[in-house]
């Protein structure tokens, strides 16, 4: 059967490796507690959220499976100035987390093929102290399977 820390592990390796991401300073934990209040900028997520398995592969060898993983990437980036710089922080991270794991869709082998990604913006309230706060997260999906 998958072992999804593995595969987050992976995704938290693909992302530090990442060069461009890595110029914008960002904090990336792995299944640690969702930064609801922002206190640390920019701030990347890493989490497991489900893994599905293909029914009708289970029980007849315990070494031939298929499973979709799915996995969230948070990131959220806080600024002093204006929700333009926010806006526009969080998109350079988006892209370089994008970037960083589309790159290799098999995640240095740990899984077969990347299936779906879908990034969805989500919108903080106003801040009454002036902080200007987004965030972003990425729904991503790949196919694991054995043979």
């Amino acid at each position: 059967m998958i072992n999804a820390a593995t595969i987050t592990t992976a995704i938290v390796t693909a992302l530090e490796g990442h060069s461009a991401l890595s110029a914008l300073s960002p904090t990336i934990t792995r299944a640690d507690t969702l930064e609801d209040a922002v206190t640390v900028s920019p701030w990347i997520g890493v989490f497991k959220t489900e893994v599905e398995y293909d029914p009708r592969t289970l029980g007849r060898n315990p070494t031939q499976w298929e499973a979709r993983i799915t996995c969230r990437v948070i990131a959220q980036v806080v600024s002093l100035f204006t929700g333009e710089d926010a806006e526009d922080t969080l998109e350079a991270i988006v892209q370089a987390i994008m970037d960083a794991l589309t790159n290799d869709h098999t995640l240095a082998t740990q899984v077969d093929i990347l299936v779906r990604a879908t990034v969805t913006y989500l919108m903080a309230p106003d801040d009454p102290q002036g902080q200007y706060s987004q965030a972003a997260d990425i729904l991503l999906i790949w196919e694991v399977s054995t043979s």
